[in-house]
């Protein structure tokens, strides 16, 4: 594996697909020893080849992070169609697995005891794709939310997500348009 290249195709492939995108067998376990040779690299370097890997560390934990979140919720909103998310990396396999079942028991679980099907609550939260860092700060529900890095998925009370949407220190997804479900910008 071409290792820093490989995940960052992969990453962006999954990011610009509304489907699950095929991974490599044994993806997971390749790049877990990429992140340990850099790591290993980082233990002997100094100046800066130390400030690159560093970073290199850093931006690769970030994209297989963002990778993972990508592929559970689509793998989720698969599972909750009823459907058998793919995958050809054999620990994906066994987790998407566990996920559709843990997904089908809390459906009987819950939904057991409604005969009449009640229609979603409208969302009081947002998700967001932070920007950029941004402090500690206080929602409009007066709860502590933060310190945020560049790169998290959030989701935030709507009035406070939309204040840092007008500042640009973050950009709203919207799972239904992300994942090929519809919806609007």
């Amino acid at each position: 594996m071409k290792d820093w290249e490989e995940l960052e195709r992969i990453w962006l492939e999954e990011r610009t697909s509304g489907t699950l995108s095929p991974l490599p067998p044994q993806f997971y376990s390749r790049v877990r020893a990429y992140l340990s040779r850099l790591r290993a690299e980082l233990g002997g370097s100094e100046g800066l080849r130390r400030e690159l890997v560093e970073e290199e560390l850093r931006e690769a934990a970030r994209l297989l992070g963002e990778l993972f979140t990508l592929r559970a919720l689509k793998a989720a909103i698969l599972s909750l169609r009823g459907e058998v998310p793919p995958s050809q990396d054999e620990e994906e396999s066994r987790f998407f697995s566990r996920l559709r079942e843990v997904l089908e028991e809390a459906r009987g679980e819950l939904l057991e005891a409604r005969e009449e099907r009640v229609p979603p609550p409208e969302p009081r939260h947002e998700l967001l794709l932070v920007l950029g860092k941004i402090p500690r700060i206080v929602g409009e529900d007066l709860r502590y939310y933060g310190p945020f890095e560049e790169g998290e998925i959030v989701s935030l009370p709507r009035k406070t997500a939309e204040l840092l949407v007008t500042h640009r220190l973050a950009k709203k997804l919207h799972p239904k348009r992300f994942f090929g479900l519809g919806g609007r910008e």
